[in-house]
């Protein structure tokens, strides 16, 4: 077949005619005739550019990516709810038991007593023993309550009154001057040594006492002028009366010391135990002179003076 096509291409290509020839080929007995229309004459075309089979390509695989991973379900494990713990109850306070109906109220431990004078062994009018202080030192210290407003000692017609103050440690004295003439209120007593000047008819000056002691108070104008000052370091204490008797209250049961100052007696001191209702009887032997001995500030006699002068 390839053989017969040739010979009709040269035949074509050398008569350079136009006209169509049927080419008859002779029939095989395995091959049917084929019939050709006859070819035009035309300038030979250009040689075909080579196909060029493209090669089928399969279709890229599209790469999809990897789902994720799903996140582990985390299975949350049952937990027991949290047991509160309460604290326990605080015990319940033991009720108040009202005391019975009629029942005396608690009384406090308190100390008493009477004091007795005497001078050279003869009774003595009691009426002196108002210049008395009588104090109990309780075994266990009790805390003292300073008060903030001072004390006070008047000079009245050339006296100190009172003539004797207790106080507590810390409290203060003011020393106002009711007279129409001039004072000078003083002390050289080792814990409270002070001078408040001289002065006239006014509110006067005061001192913070801050030691315990018996602080002897002057006058540096008028010799008989005199005052003591007991500064206490135990908050209980008291004067007699003008019969001489004394109470304490309010002072803690149990022992303790009882102490009585009087400016004319050595002091009395005596071991007792508050609140067993006893009378103490506390004999004071007076025999120091009213009025002691002294000098003024400047430890210089005083100048002689008359009763009646100013």
């Amino acid at each position: 077949m390839r053989i017969c096509l040739a010979l009709l291409m040269a035949s074509f290509i050398s008569t350079g005619s136009a006209q169509s020839t049927v080419i008859s080929l002779p029939a095989k007995a395995d091959t049917a005739a084929t019939s050709m229309p006859a070819a035009t004459s035309a300038p030979a075309p250009a040689p075909a550019a080579p196909q060029v089979a493209t090669p089928i390509v399969a279709p890229a695989a599209v790469t999809r990516p990897a789902p994720a991973p799903a996140a582990p379900q985390v299975v949350t494990p049952m937990v027991a709810p949290a047991v509160v713990t309460r604290p326990a109850p605080a015990p319940a306070a033991a009720p108040q038991v009202a005391p019975p109906a009629g029942a005396p109220a608690p009384v406090m431990a308190l100390l008493r007593g009477q004091i007795t004078l005497t001078s050279g062994g003869r009774p003595l009018r009691s009426n002196e023993a108002v210049d008395a202080v009588v104090y109990f030192r309780p075994a266990t210290p009790v805390p003292l309550a300073v008060p903030n407003t001072p004390f006070v000692i008047k000079t009245e017609r050339k006296t100190f009154a009172p003539r004797v103050l207790p106080i507590p440690v810390g409290a203060s004295v003011r020393f106002p001057n009711n007279d129409p003439i001039l004072h000078n209120v003083f002390s050289t007593t080792k814990e409270a040594s002070f001078d408040l000047g001289l002065y006239g008819r006014s509110d006067g000056e005061s001192y913070r006492f801050s030691q315990p002691g018996v602080i002897r108070v002057f006058c540096n104008v008028h010799h008989a002028m005199v005052a003591h000052v007991l500064v206490m370091d135990t908050p209980f204490f008291a004067k007699p009366d003008e019969h001489g008797r004394f109470r304490l209250v309010g002072v803690p049961p149990g022992p303790g010391e009882l102490y009585v100052w009087h400016e004319r007696s050595q002091l009395w001191r005596s071991a007792v135990v508050a609140g067993t209702d006893e009378e103490i009887v506390v004999p004071l032997e007076l025999s120091k002179r009213r009025v002691p001995p002294h000098l003024n500030k400047t430890g210089q006699p005083y100048r002689r003076t008359r009763p009646d002068e100013y």
